[in-house]
């Protein structure tokens, strides 16, 4: 099944995520014969996990090599970003309008820009 690397640890029978999964992942596991111990999280906990989730999605982003597998990372980092700005109860449009503006300001990532370095 996708998504369940890294394992943090493995001990006779039992492998340890501790890490936040989508929904369905436990009736997934279920249907492949394992038991899952999962509990609810939310609050603090949730954003934390959410984050570090993020971080995870972005390291298989960067590793990801076919259009396929960009496009499979890329959903699951919009999925955390709507779950994040949901907990910080912001929305979408808010975080687009954020976007527009810094593009207006700073521009955007179009150009591939490499700063190499600034001469004082």
């Amino acid at each position: 099944m996708s998504g369940e690397k890294p394992v943090l640890s493995e001990k006779a029978g039992r492998r340890e995520y501790r890490k936040l999964v989508r929904d369905r992942i436990p009736e997934i596991i279920i249907a492949s014969g394992g038991k899952p111990h999962c509990r609810e999280i939310g609050g603090q906990e949730l954003l934390d996990a959410a984050k570090a989730k993020m971080r995870e999605e972005a390291e298989e982003l960067v590793e990801a090599q076919t259009p396929a597998e960009v496009a499979e990372e890329m959903a699951d980092i919009l999925e955390l970003v709507e779950t994040i700005a949901q907990r910080y109860e912001l929305t979408l449009p808010q975080i687009n309008e954020i976007k527009e503006k810094k593009r207006a300001e700073r521009g955007g990532f179009a150009k591939g820009l490499f700063l190499e370095y600034v001469e004082d």
